[in-house]
């Protein structure tokens, strides 16, 4: 491989993480990667930011949620700076949005699992289905 084709996967590559680092605490598709990277004048192939996304997954650098198998996975940005506290997620059955929340009697019901019964929850996998604010409000 060329040097200019490692600067071009590495400025793919850049663009991507860019994306993930404004829109931090979003849960984001390949879809809407790809829709803003061509907005903004820099197309980059939908394979290929697959292919981004899974190494900055294997890098530790954005979680993947993959939800049922109709759909696309999201992902998601890890700052282990600012994302310390303990997130839930609720899946909207209406808008299909996937959005943080984070509940007290949640969080303390996690903990119970984790001393009383020796059971870490993983909170990637967990998900909550419901109705969302917005979808609810237009109900």
């Amino acid at each position: 491989m060329s040097n200019e084709n490692k600067i071009y996967k590495t400025k793919q590559k850049e663009n991507i993480l860019r994306y993930f680092k404004n829109f931090q605490d979003s849960h984001i598709t390949a879809q809407e990667i790809y829709d803003y990277l061509n907005k903004m004048g820099t197309p980059v192939g939908v394979t290929t930011i697959y292919r981004h996304l899974e190494k900055l997954v294997s890098e530790g650098i954005i979680k993947k949620y993959v939800l049922d198998s109709k759909k696309g996975a999201y992902f998601e940005y890890v700052d282990n700076k600012v994302n310390k506290d303990i997130k839930f997620h609720l899946k909207c059955n209406k808008c299909d949005g996937l959005y943080h929340f984070k509940c007290n009697e949640l969080k303390n019901l996690y903990i119970h699992f984790l001393e009383k019964h020796n059971m870490n929850i993983d909170l990637s996998k967990t998900v909550y289905y419901g109705i969302c604010d917005k979808c609810n409000k237009l109900c």
